[in-house]
């Protein structure tokens, strides 16, 4: 028995139909973002900021080194307004943060 192309490819719209029906937003979704060329653009751009970013370490080592030096030097200086409005900014954003969760 010789099967033809055309039996081929109907089996295959079947396929694809009962595929559509079962998960119809899926294969919509997936349809949309497949053939939209900027979502695909954006796609690919985050992608490689995302590895960009894995790139930068946790610690900057230059920065910490920098700071350990002054300290031991004792050129190390801070004012006590960054302190205050460091401190300041934390207990605003725990409060909103408490808030927003209901406490």
């Amino acid at each position: 028995m010789k099967i033809s192309e055309a039996q081929i490819q109907n089996v295959i719209g079947i396929y694809k139909e009962k595929k559509m029906k079962k998960n119809p937003e899926v294969s919509t979704i997936t349809h949309v973002l497949l053939n939209n060329t900027s979502l695909l653009q954006v796609s690919l751009d985050l992608k490689r900021y995302h590895a960009k970013y894995r790139e930068i370490p946790s610690i900057r080592e230059n920065l910490v080194q920098d700071l350990k030096d002054k300290i031991q030097c004792g050129t190390y200086n801070i004012h006590g307004l960054d302190i205050v409005e460091k401190l300041m900014g934390r207990e605003a954003a725990d409060l909103l943060g408490d808030i927003s969760s209901g406490e």
